[in-house]
This record gives structure tokens, C-alpha cells and sequence, in this order.
């Protein structure tokens, strides 16, 4: 058990208890060599198993669990004890799947074996893990605690938490089912016989009916109320949107289920010209088409207008900070760039400047970039986000080297990694609220953004602070 940023410390402060445990070395050096050793996510890290040899006979074998917990992510007890017995089932699990793998072959030694990370043996783990810590909690007097967790779980996937992935925990899909079955076999568990075990065998009943299937329609409802939840939507609008425009009925049943949860009323009102992750693909492409489009068209008039290309470019970045805090739709920042550049190049050389050339520009560097690339591209910042990782213009160029990305995307975040060396992103979640510190200009040029019928002169006037004249 550790606090943020003293795993290490922790490890070598506890050198000496480590050494005096059977095998003590072999697993305070396997601790100083894994790389979570540099993290701060309580978690389970593995088994390391040992078995000694005396004159060719093998004796007993030596198992040890090893997970992490950080002590400063538990504001109530009930939590952190559930989650040690959430890691304890990950631990007796792995246990018995090693047991069983190597039961005819050497066990490897001094190596930590680390549970299977694929995204559905992860969630299935989890679920299986989840109920086997509330039902203990339960069985240890905690009331309530089977539904208090279905509830903790529903509403940490309608916010945005950095570094935590409530896609991986469907535990809210197997509540009802949990219920019922402690329900039925509460008064057969015996707390002084084997009782892991029986605990261990109740999550197995609940589990088994909950396949591949289940967790990828889990996935279905909790990939997208995370997209909204990082955007800034609230739980309301996010169920609402579940509800009222997914073309999936598990996730339209998920959605009430998690309402009645977390007892939250759903949004009714839907927004038919905004990005919705709970609609199709196609759907949100045809989106980004007409916000990208009518941003070239309404921000050219706007610099024509206040003669200053500023405010493209401020545009641009603004675009390129929601491509890594939220998502794609819209984004023109390319775009924007290419007509900025047009604009200060024939204000230099003293020629007529007019928003349509500005405009076909504009149009002609958008066709460049195809919706699932820059789609793609905001996926792995957005990851990297919600990681808690800070995200700058040289990481995106680092990003798209290693996945091959789009040559001129690669050359325009090159440019900016030249110009602009700020984060785009912090790595933390957004706030309710916008920020108080915008300036009158700035708010006037957001109302016009969405407000097209704004008057000639209120146009020129939030340009005062991008370097248009007055």
C-alpha cells in the first residue's frame, strides 16, 4: 500500500519486511523491475510462483499475489476493502489458471505472470471480480453493499474520472442477477468452511451467464456515455441520448436500467445537429461534413471582414485542443490553416482579398482529410487524455509516425510543433463550468460562432483583440 508518486519508495522502504519472506528477494526484485513500479492505479500485477527442488523431488510450491494499492484513491473504507477483495478473486483466479496450465509442465521461476490484458478476458475478470468482493462484503454484515456498487459503477460511467475505465467494469449488467443469487444462497455460506471458495463458485454461477456477448453490449453503452461524459455532457443528457437516438435496444434497456440506478430523469430533448456518439457512424460523418463546412464559411467572412487572419488561426487551435479533450466532429484545423495562410499572403503582397477565394481554400484543404483518419488520430489522444497524460503538437506528430498516418496531417502538426510548444491538454476532465477568466471579445466571438445574424459592426468589434483595426 502506497500514497501518489511514492510506489518505488514505498517497495524500497519495504525492502527488509519483502527479504524476510519466503523467496524474499526473487520478489522485491521482480517489484523494482515491472514498470507499474512508475505508476500510481491500485491494481493486480501478477503471481510469482517458486518451487524448490532437494535431490530432484519437488517440494511444495510457493505462490505470491502482488497488486498495488493507493491509499489516497479510497475516501471510504467500504470501497478500498471491496476492492482488496476485487483483487484478491484476480489473484485466486490466476492462481488456478496457472495451476492448471503448467499442471504437467515446469512452472516458470522468478517471473512474474501477469493476468491476460485482452479487453474481454479484462472486463469479464472485473465483472467476475466485482461480485465476488460484494458478496463478500455483503456476508460480512456491509447491507446493501450488492447494490450500492451497481450504483457506484453506473454513475462513475456517466463522468469523466482520469484513469479510470469504466468500460472494463460492466458489473451494473450482472447486478439483478447477483442480487438473486446471494439472495437464494445467502443462508448455504459457511464463514468458517472454505469460505473463499464458496464465495469464488457464487461469482462463477452469476458470471456464466454473461459471455462475450454481454460485455461487448456493455461496451456498446459504456464506450459512448464516456465520449459524452469527457465532452462536458451531464448524466441527463447522456441517458437521454442513449435512449432516445441508439438504434441498439440493449443499450436503450442498459440506459433505464442505469437511470433507475443512479435515479437520475433522462434528457428528452435531442439535439439532431450535434455529435452523438450513440448514433451510427455514418451519421456522424454527415455531421463533421456540415460543422466543418459551415465553420469555413462563417469564420472566412468573419477575417474578410475584421481584415486579420487571427482569428483562423486562433480558431485552429481552438479545434485541435477539442480533437484530443473530445472528439473529431467538425474538425477543420488544417483547413483553417491553409485559408489563414492564404489570407496573410495576399494581404502581404497588397491584393483584393474576398472570403470566397479565402473560402475555395479552405474547402479545397478539407476534401484532404477523410473522417475516419482524423476520427481515428482523436481515439488514441482522447486515450492518452483520459490517461492523465498531457498531450502537445509533438506527440501528435510522434502518433502519427508510429501509425502511419496521413502524410499532410503528419506535415501540418509538424508546422505547429514548430510555431507552438503548449499542451493541448492537461490530462484532466472538463469543467461544468465555463471558464470566468474569457474575455468580453472573446465571448462576443463564440456568440457570433453560433449566431450568424450578429450585425457588420458587433463583428468587427470582437475583433478588437486578434489584431483587426478598429
Amino acid at each position: 500500500m502506497h500514497k501518489n508518486n511514492e510506489r518505488e519508495k514505498t517497495v524500497i522502504d519495504k525492502r527488509n519486511i519483502i527479504l524476510a519472506k519466503p523467496h524474499g528477494q526473487r520478489i522485491y526484485d521482480a517489484l523494482l523491475m515491472t514498470k507499474e513500479i512508475h505508476h500510481n492505479e491500485s491494481g493486480f500485477l501478477g503471481i510469482i510462483i517458486n518451487q524448490n527442488k532437494i535431490m530432484g523431488m519437488k517440494l511444495k510450491r510457493h505462490h505470491t499475489a502482488v497488486f498495488f494499492i493507493n491509499a489516497d484513491t479510497f475516501q471510504i473504507d467500504e470501497n478500498a476493502k471491496h476492492h482488496l477483495y476485487s483483487l484478491t478473486w484476480h489473484a485466486l483466479y490466476s492462481m488456478d489458471r496457472i495451476n492448471t496450465r503448467h499442471a504437467n509442465t515446469e512452472f516458470p521461476q522468478s517471473k512474474l505472470i501477469k493476468p491476460a490484458t485482452d479487453k474481454v478476458s479484462l472486463s469479464k475478470n472485473n465483472l467476475m471480480a466485482d461480485i465476488f468482493g460484494a458478496i463478500i462484503m455483503e456476508s460480512h454484515g456491509h447491507k446493501d453493499f450488492i447494490l450500492q456498487l451497481a450504483k457506484r459503477r453506473s454513475h462513475e460511467t456517466l463522468q469523466a474520472v482520469t484513469k479510470l475505465h469504466p468500460h472494463i467494469l460492466p458489473y451494473p449488467v450482472a447486478y439483478e442477477a447477483c442480487k438473486l443469487v446471494y439472495e437464494d444462497l445467502k443462508g448455504t455460506i459457511d464463514i468458517k468452511a472454505r469460505f473463499m471458495q464458496q464465495i469464488m463458485d457464487l461469482a462463477s454461477e452469476v458470471s456464466l451467464t454473461y459471455g462475450d456477448n454481454a460485455i461487448k453490449q456493455w461496451w456498446a453503452f459504456a464506450r459512448p456515455a464516456q465520449d459524452m461524459a469527457w465532452a462536458g455532457y451531464s448524466p441527463e443528457k447522456i441517458l437521454g441520448n442513449a435512449i432516445y437516438t441508439s438504434e441498439d435496444t440493449f443499450v436503450r434497456a442498459l440506459a433505464y436500467q442505469i437511470a433507475d440506478l443512479v435515479e437520475i430523469e433522462p434528457d428528452t430533448t435531442t439535439d439532431q445537429g450535434a455529435y452523438n456518439p450513440f448514433a451510427s457512424d455514418d451519421y456522424n460523418e454527415r455531421i463533421h461534413r456540415i460543422k466543418s463546412d459551415e465553420t469555413g464559411k462563417r469564420l472566412t467572412s468573419i477575417a474578410v471582414l475584421q481584415n486579420s487572419a487571427n482569428l483562423l488561426f486562433a480558431e485552429a487551435q481552438r479545434h485541435n485542443k477539442k480533437l484530443v479533450t473530445e472528439n473529431a466532429c467538425g474538425w477543420a484545423s488544417h483547413a483553417l490553416h491553409e485559408a489563414a495562410q492564404q489570407f496573410e499572403d495576399l494581404f502581404a503582397q497588397g491584393i483584393h482579398i474576398s472570403a470566397d477565394d479565402i473560402l475555395k481554400t479552405y474547402r479545397d484543404a478539407l476534401t484532404q482529410t477523410q473522417w475516419r483518419d482524423i476520427k481515428k488520430l482523436s481515439y488514441y489522444l482522447n486515450q492518452r487524455h483520459r490517461n492523465g497524460a498531457p498531450v502537445n503538437y509533438d506527440t501528435i506528430v510522434e502518433l502519427l509516425k508510429k501509425t502511419k498516418g496521413p502524410e499532410h496531417l503528419l506535415q501540418y502538426f509538424a508546422r505547429c510543433a514548430q510555431n507552438e510548444d503548449a499542451p493541448l491538454s492537461d490530462g484532466r476532465p472538463p469543467q461544468e463550468e465555463p471558464s470566468s477568466a474569457q474575455s468580453s471579445a472573446e465571448q462576443g466571438l463564440a456568440q457570433f460562432i453560433k449566431d450568424p445574424s450578429l450585425t457588420q459592426k458587433e463583428i468587427k468589434l470582437t475583433g478588437k483583440n486578434t489584431g483587426a483595426p478598429e
